[in-house]
């Protein structure tokens, strides 16, 4: 039966930090966590016939998401309110996304979380805890932080490849629209990959790699095993609306301490992506453009 014979389940976790590789400059989104476990959906479903209609449809696969995040001011260490130059926020939340994969090299992505933002989650506890046990400094900022909202938001995400130049290098463009009580933005960007990459309904970059055959190791091939290497360089360019974790919450008692966010911002990536049969792994290294006009 080739539909048991197939992998059909992961578990995806990502990791961001600044203090992974600059520990002196661990600041404004200061941490975040992601835990997925993502399942090919059933191609009789009606998730997946929803965007089949023309047999265009490669793979479909759902995402449940458990995410937290962490924002800060530049120098934790400061308590005065004339030095902290970002409130702080702490968010958790549940995430659902539904991730369509066509053939012709395109990608769309449905995704919507809830969740809590604010000193409800406690994490400022999270935080100081943390930081007391691996003897850093600890965090005098946390008075500042977002006060308690309901966090909801929906996004959508559509990847096209646009160019394959040889059989090493292509250039794929993505657009992303986000509205709710938290982040309400767009973005444009475009992707360089150069190396050995899959197609957009194949590869780690846009982790889609669900649907491969099972089999044991000594059944691979060694040149089977490691399918993906490729080095990949993105700019994106955001307009923003609105960002809670910066201008206040718009439910629930009002923020005392907020800022005026800069509503064009910049992201710069270097990274690169490496996929076998039984695990993948991507490592990017993200710049942003300030977000606060202070």
């Amino acid at each position: 039966d080739s539909i048991t014979n197939i992998l059909r389940k992961e578990l995806h976790i990502t990791v961001d930090n600044d203090a992974l590789l600059f520990g002196k400059n661990d600041k404004y989104y200061s941490s975040g966590v992601f835990i997925k476990y993502r399942r090919l959906v059933n191609e009789k479903s009606a998730w997946f016939k929803l965007f089949n209609q023309k047999a265009n449809l490669s793979k479909a696969i759902v995402s449940y998401d458990f995410v937290h995040k962490m924002y800060t001011a530049k120098d934790i260490d400061e308590s005065a309110e004339s030095k902290i130059d970002r409130p702080y926020a702490g968010w958790f939340s549940a995430n659902m996304s539904m991730n369509y994969h066509f053939k012709k090299n395109s990608t769309l992505a449905f995704n919507y979380d809830l969740g809590l933002l604010g000193p409800g989650t406690r994490t400022d506890d999270i935080q100081i805890w943390w930081h007391d046990f691996l003897n850093m400094k600890t965090p005098k900022g946390w008075q500042y932080q977002i006060n308690n909202t309901l966090a909801t938001n929906f996004s959508v995400l559509y990847q096209k490849r646009l160019l394959k130049s040889g059989k090493s290098m292509d250039f794929i463009s993505e657009q992303f629209a986000q509205v709710g009580t938290i982040s309400n933005n767009v973005r444009s960007g475009l992707t360089m990959r150069w190396g050995n990459f899959g197609d957009l309904d194949n590869t780690v970059y846009t982790y889609s790699k669900l649907g491969q055959m099972k089999k044991k190791a000594r059944d691979i091939p060694q040149p089977e095993r490691m399918q993906e290497f490729y080095f990949y360089v993105n700019t994106t360019l955001e307009h923003v609306f609105y960002n809670t974790t910066i201008e206040g919450n718009i439910l629930g008692e009002p923020s005392v301490f907020t800022k005026k966010i800069e509503p064009w911002v910049f992201h710069h990536t270097w990274g690169f992506g490496r996929s076998g049969r039984l695990f993948d792994w991507r490592l990017a290294v993200v710049f942003r453009s300030r977000e606060v006009k202070e």
